[in-house]
């Protein structure tokens, strides 16, 4: 009976431990995640995340950068078109 109890806390205890070191390293890697997007937007701040909010974070950011990609693809697009039409009108211009 006290050997099984013993082995119950042991267990207990290691698996205590697996799940602490898995918090620390899901905190530090939604802590990573959160310093790029605040150096790429300064937007999202999070000190300390739980576990359990980490997908979720990771895909607003995620999405939050999809959205400024698209904005940026979306301006160069146009400045492109702008830029053609202006060197068309020259050329008509030129040879009118």
């Amino acid at each position: 009976m006290g050997y099984s109890y013993a082995a119950d806390m042991i267990n207990r205890m290691k698996q205590e431990r697996s799940r602490n070191a898995q918090n620390k390293k899901r905190a530090y890697s939604i802590n990573n995640v959160a310093k790029l997007d605040n150096e790429k937007s300064g937007a999202l701040n999070f000190i300390k995340v739980s576990p359990d909010k980490m997908a979720t974070i990771k895909v607003e950011i995620h999405n939050k950068i999809r959205r400024e990609r698209k904005k940026k693809i979306i301006i160069s697009v146009i400045s492109i078109i702008i830029a053609l039409l202006i060197t068309f009108n020259l050329l008509k211009f030129i040879f009118i």
